[in-house]
C-alpha cells in the first residue's frame, strides 16, 4: 500500500511541458504625430509601419524524446519512449492593459507502435501513446486602482518548495513519469479566476477554481503504477470516482521587502491525489473479491512561506497545516478476512460502498515543513538544498503511511560557453530508508533555436520494503532534440 504514496511525495511525478518564452515586452507607441507637424516617421510611411510593435505573437516548439530502460533488457519492448511533441502559443495584446494567450500541446509516442500495442494495457496506451490538450489559455488585464484579473486555464505556482506540494494547492500534477521532470513542468493548468490587488509592498490574490482536474497518475500495467504493490495482493482497483467541479478556492497575502518576501496562504480545495475508498466485497464468485476505488476529498490548508537573500545565499522556508486529509488504512485485508470468517453471511452476498462494511481510509490532520538554501556564490553554478518533513497527527498502526516522512531534495546546475551548455544533477532521497531517485542531464544550444539534450535517470532501492523497490529497474537513458520557433 505504501508504494501508492510515492507519487504524492515526489510531487515530482512531474511531467508536463514548459512554455516557450513569449512576449508582451514591447508596448504600443501611443504618441501619434499631428498632421500639422509631420515628422520623419510620418514622411516615410513604409518605415514607420515596420517599426510599430506587433499586437500579436505566434511561437512554439517541436520536440523529439527518446528513452531506453536499460535495466529491463526486455527484447519485446526495446523502446521506453519515442515521443513527438508539438507545443503552440498565440499571444494577443488588446492594449497596454489587456492581453490573452492560447496554448496547446499535443504528443504522439511511436514507441508503443514499434514495440507492438498488444504488449500494453489499454490504460497504458490511453495515458502515454497520444494526447491533445489545451493548456495555458486565459485573458488577463488591469481593472484600475491596483486591481487586476486573470481568467481561464492557468498555472498558479505558490510557495517555496521545489519538491513537495505544501501551500501550492491550486494545480494538480502530472505524475505519470516519476522523477523524470521538475515540479515546475509538472503542474497541470486549471480553469480559474484570479483577482489580484497590488498595494506597493503588498499583493493580495483571491482565486476561484472552476475545474476539477486530478493528478495524472501512471495506470495499471505501466512502469510507474503507484498501486502495483496493492494489485499483487489480489485487490481489484475499481473505476475512479471524480467529484463535480466548483467550490474550490485559494487565497494569498504576499508582503514584499528588501531582499525577500513573506506569504500567508489559505485554501479549500480537493486533494488532487486520490485515496482508496471501499467499493465492494463479493463472495458470489467462489473466492472473496475486494474492490477499492480511487476517490477524492476536500482538504483545508493554511500556511506561510518566505525567502530572504543573504549575500550569495537564498534562504527559504515553508509550513502548512492540512485538515481533513484522508489517508489509506493498512488493515483493509484484515477487516475483509474477519468479515468473511464471521460466518454470518451467505456465500453469494456482495457488500456495496453504502454498506460501510469495510473502512478503507481514515481522516487525519497533517503538518508539512520545508527548509531550503540556494547558493550562487560561484560564477555559473547554482546549488540548491531542500529538506521536507511531513507529520501525520493522531497516527496509529492502522495507517498505511508512516507517521513521519522525510524527503531531501538537491540540485546542482552549471552553465558554460555563454550559457549554451548546461548541466544539471538532481538528487531526491527518502531518508526513511525508502531509496532515492537521481537524474543527470546535459543540454547544448547547438544552433539558433535547436537544443540537444541527453541524460540518465537512476532509481535506487535499499531493500524489499522500500518505496522505490517496485521501480528499481526503471533506470533510463534519455535523448531529446527541441526546435523552438
Amino acid at each position: 500500500m505504501k508504494s501508492g504514496f510515492l507519487a504524492l511525495l515526489l510531487g515530482l511525478s512531474w511531467s508536463g511541458l514548459a512554455l516557450a518564452q513569449g512576449g508582451f515586452d514591447e508596448g504600443f507607441d501611443m504618441n501619434i504625430a499631428s498632421p500639422e507637424a509631420p515628422t520623419e516617421a510620418t514622411s516615410a510611411e513604409p518605415e514607420a509601419e515596420a517599426d510599430l510593435p506587433k499586437a500579436w505573437d505566434f511561437y512554439g516548439f517541436a520536440k523529439t524524446d527518446f528513452g531506453y530502460s536499460y535495466e529491463k533488457q526486455d527484447p519485446e519492448k526495446p523502446l521506453s519512449k519515442l515521443r513527438e511533441t508539438l507545443n503552440l502559443t498565440f499571444d494577443y495584446k488588446f492594449s497596454d492593459s489587456w492581453r490573452t494567450r492560447i496554448n496547446g500541446n499535443a504528443f504522439y509516442d511511436g514507441a508503443y507502435g514499434i514495440n507492438g500495442t498488444d504488449l500494453y494495457t489499454q490504460e497504458v496506451l490511453d495515458a502515454y501513446q497520444q494526447e491533445v490538450e489545451l493548456r495555458d489559455t486565459y485573458l488577463e488585464g488591469e481593472l484600475g486602482a491596483g486591481f487586476s484579473i486573470k481568467m481561464g486555464r492557468q498555472v498558479i505556482a505558490w510557495g517555496q518548495s521545489d519538491a513537495s506540494q505544501i501551500n501550492d494547492m491550486a494545480n494538480p500534477r502530472d505524475n505519470r513519469e516519476m522523477g523524470m521532470v521538475d515540479l515546475e513542468d509538472a503542474r497541470i493548468p486549471v480553469i480559474a479566476s484570479m483577482l489580484s490587488l497590488d498595494q506597493g509592498s503588498w499583493r493580495t490574490d483571491l482565486i476561484a477554481i472552476h475545474e476539477f482536474r486530478a493528478n495524472k497518475t501512471a495506470p495499471v500495467g505501466s512502469e510507474f503504477d503507484p498501486l502495483i504493490g496493492l494489485r499483487t495482493t489480489g485487490v481489484t482497483v475499481g473505476d475512479e470516482q471524480k467529484p463535480n467541479s466548483g467550490g474550490e478556492w485559494a487565497a494569498r497575502a504576499l508582503a514584499l521587502f528588501n531582499g525577500g518576501d513573506l506569504g500567508f496562504y489559505a485554501s479549500h480545495t480537493y486533494n488532487d491525489q486520490f485515496y482508496l475508498g471501499f467499493d465492494s466485497l463479493s463472495l458470489a464468485t467462489g473466492s472473496p473479491q475486494l474492490t477499492l476505488a480511487p476517490q477524492y476529498a476536500w482538504v483545508d490548508s493554511v500556511g506561510v512561506a518566505g525567502n530572504k537573500v543573504l549575500g550569495s545565499l537564498l534562504i527559504k522556508g515553508e509550513y502548512a497545516q492540512k485538515k481533513g486529509l484522508r489517508v489509506n488504512r493498512a488493515d483493509v485485508g484484515t477487516q475483509a478476512v474477519a468479515l468473511i470468517q464471521s460466518g454470518r453471511y451467505p456465500a453469494n452476498l456482495t457488500w456495496g460502498p453504502s454498506s460501510e462494511a469495510i473502512q478503507a481510509w481514515a481522516e487525519r490532520d497533517q503538518e508539512q515543513y520545508m527548509f531550503g538554501v540556494e547558493y550562487m556564490g560561484v560564477t555559473d553554478l547554482v546549488l540548491t538544498l531542500e529538506a521536507d518533513y511531513t507529520h501525520i497527527k493522531n497516527w496509529d498502526e492502522t495507517i498505511s503511511s508512516k507517521e513521519n516522512q522525510f524527503l531531501a531534495f538537491s540540485t546542482l546546475s552549471y552553465s558554460a560557453i555563454n550559457d549554451r551548455l548546461n548541466s544539471r544533477l538532481v538528487w531526491i532521497q527518502f531518508v526513511n530508508g525508502d531509496g532515492g531517485v537521481y537524474r543527470y542531464s546535459l543540454d547544448y544550444d547547438w544552433l539558433e533555436g535547436l537544443n540537444i539534450a541527453g541524460g540518465l535517470v537512476v532509481f535506487r532501492s535499499p531493500g524489499p520494503d522500500a518505496l522505490i523497490e517496485a521501480y528499481k529497474n526503471n533506470d533510463r537513458f534519455t535523448l531529446a532534440a527541441k526546435y523552438s520557433f
